[in-house]
């Protein structure tokens, strides 16, 4: 009987290669924002009518299931209406095992202050014109919900019981082969694949820098025309951006563009994610990455 695989997230921890090796797998069915491979009813029948053997495992993969991206200005971070972030992590975990009661759940964490830097070099590559400090004051109390880890690995252990594996995206960096045997062990595959981890290398400060001029820039002169326009012209800028990182238009300008932007993780920010983690204190594969996690 073929499995079912639900990798929910987190974002910033894997989820690019991981979604790589799936749509490579010989042995997994994955279609980036399609459902267990499908982009609708009308794929299933189509998938019914190939002469190929069944997949061994059909593959759900999205950041979203973790983490709500909701209503927001992703390039001041305004939120347009309050969340309850627990009861939409509950309702979803509710619903997949509604649905898919039998299926082997992926978690992939990421330390704290790593994750931090990542989240927010992902949201300035994109257009966000915020400077970090002011990015975490923001932002620091939603990352702190949304990346309780105890919270969220409990609640799928208390659905899904043993179909739970957790693994620290460090491992991933550290030794790829064993991180992709895990879950191959996991939903117990016939057929193996390899696929070499290239890391997804974030912007160094220089280019932060010159990314927050220019966005900062094009936002304030946008401010002078009407709304409909300054939206219109802004969400081309972020889909030109979101093409290639770092974008060859910002590497032209960061040579005329030279400084750097404080990137410092306050301790009253990172204390917020004490305790976040606890449920991974005495999991074997986190032993050698417990100060990543404050533990």
């Amino acid at each position: 009987m073929a499995k079912v695989l639900i990798h929910i997230g987190y974002p910033k921890a894997g989820s690019t290669y991981l979604q790589e090796w799936y749509s490579r797998h010989p042995a997994l069915h994955y279609k980036g924002k399609g459902v267990l491979g499908f982009d609708n009813n009308w794929d299933i029948a189509t998938y019914a009518e190939t002469t190929e053997k069944l997949h061994e495992c059909f593959v759900l993969s999205s950041e979203d299931l973790s983490v709500w991206k909701g209503e927001m200005d992703m390039s001041t971070l305004d939120n347009k209406k309050d969340f309850d972030i627990r009861a939409y992590q509950e309702k979803l975990a509710d619903t997949l095992f509604a649905v898919f009661p039998n299926a082997q759940i992926l978690i992939c964490t990421r330390g704290f202050e790593s994750m931090l830097y990542a989240m927010y070099n992902q949201n300035v590559s994109i257009g966000g014109i915020l400077r970090f400090k002011d990015f975490m004051a923001k932002l620091n109390v939603y990352l702190a919900d949304f990346y309780d880890y105890s919270f969220v690995i409990q609640l799928y252990r208390e659905r899904f019981g043993k179909n739970v594996l957790v693994l620290p995206v460090e491992l991933l960096k550290d030794d790829s082969k064993k991180f992709v045997r895990l879950i191959e062990d996991a939903i117990e595959l016939e057929h193996r694949y390899y696929l070499p981890a290239v890391v997804n290398a974030s912007m160094n400060n220089s280019f932060i820098h010159t990314y927050l001029v220019f966005s900062k820039t094009l936002y304030s002169l946008l401010k002078l025309f009407p709304a409909s326009f300054n939206q219109k012209v802004y969400q081309k800028y972020v889909r030109m951006l979101a093409k290639e990182k770092p974008h060859p238009f910002m590497k032209a300008m960061n040579r005329l563009i030279n400084g750097e932007t404080d990137l410092k993780v306050k301790p009253e920010d990172l204390n917020l994610f004490r305790d976040k983690a606890e449920i991974l204190r005495n999991e074997p594969l986190y032993q050698p990455y417990l100060k990543d996690y404050l533990l």
